[in-house]
């Protein structure tokens, strides 16, 4: 779980806690009531590093180990806060492992839903692109402002070759925050009877398809960075796919009658 804008202050740290999670918070200062940010793990899951950023862009890294390692960065960037590239740059991101990186970055950029591109959007952008990150974002609102306006701020960006196993979804407005809740899930199948949904091209609407292709490639911009863009197209298949073709639908498990053993299956095999 990550979180921004926490407002914890020193006297308050005991609050933000979770049965069965340990808590990873950082701020500038606890001495006033603003920015924060905090991320909740499982008890379970292997925790083997914690980051913390010490420059003026509010940033936290967290190396968890599994099957694989992943590293997962947790960002706030403040309202007032004049974003450079050196800024950005802190976060610094190791080859060869995967990366997650969320957070609320006040940035406007059409790659995550935005109507215009503001300075620090751009920035963001040309990160991504120097990093091989893509931008799970469908296009979603995840904000309703103090003008009661939707808008898109917070982001996810992974690494490109983890993006086709993560699924991306906004969900709805909880009443006790202006942010949209945002989850990210493994899209893997890990039951045990395997089963990988497959497109029904037979009930495909194929207009439909093509339309969509046609209006996502023009919100997105080309990018200069070959694996950036494969991945931006392949989302571009995928996002257009998911509007206008069915998915085949797990088959019912049968489930033998508590008679049912070996020697009877021997018996009807006769």
């Amino acid at each position: 779980i990550a979180l921004q804008e926490t407002h914890i202050i020193d006297k308050n740290k005991h609050l933000l806690h979770l049965p069965g999670y340990k808590v990873y918070h950082q701020n500038k200062d606890y001495v006033y009531a603003k920015s924060g940010i905090a991320l909740l793990v499982k008890n379970n899951i292997n925790v083997t590093q914690h980051i913390t950023s010490t420059g003026d862009l509010l940033f936290q890294k967290i190396i968890i180990k599994c099957n694989t390692e992943i590293h997962i960065t947790n960002i706030y960037k403040e309202c007032d806060l004049r974003l450079s590239a050196a800024m950005v740059e802190d976060i610094s991101l190791t080859n060869g492992v995967q990366h997650i990186l969320v957070g609320d970055l006040n940035s406007q950029n059409v790659l995550w839903g935005s109507t215009t591109n503001s300075t620090s959007g751009k920035i963001w952008e040309n990160f991504a692109d120097d990093k091989d990150l893509v931008v799970l974002n469908d296009g979603s609102p995840t904000l309703l402002n103090t003008r009661n306006t939707l808008t898109s701020v917070d982001v996810t960006m992974v690494s490109v070759d983890f993006a086709p196993s993560l699924v991306w979804t906004c969900l709805p407005l909880p009443g006790v925050s202006d942010h949209f809740p945002i989850k990210i899930s493994n899209n893997i199948n890990i039951n045990k009877r395997q089963f990988s949904p497959r497109f029904n091209d037979r009930k495909a609407n194929w207009l439909l398809f093509g339309k969509r292709i046609s209006d996502l490639n023009e919100q997105f911009p080309t990018s200069s960075n070959i694996n950036r863009e494969a991945a931006q197209i392949k989302r571009i298949l995928r996002k257009s796919a998911n509007e206008s073709i069915n998915l085949s639908h797990r088959p019912k498990d049968k489930n033998n009658p508590v008679w049912f053993n070996s020697n009877i299956a021997k018996l009807i095999g006769m």
